[in-house]
């Protein structure tokens, strides 16, 4: 994924670090008109995520 200025890598990372059993998902475009492509991408890694 391209870097995003609101969601910036280095803030994933610190997150990552701070929080005890976190983990990263797979990323996906912000929703705009390019966005439903990804959509099933998304729901896939949210079912899994609460799984």
């Amino acid at each position: 994924m391209a870097e995003n200025p609101a969601h910036q890598r280095k803030t994933v990372d610190a997150l990552l670090r701070s929080i005890r059993g976190s983990r990263e998902l797979a990323g996906c475009p912000e929703p705009t008109p390019a966005f439903p492509p990804y959509l099933d991408q998304l729901v896939r890694t949210i079912v899994e995520f609460v799984n």
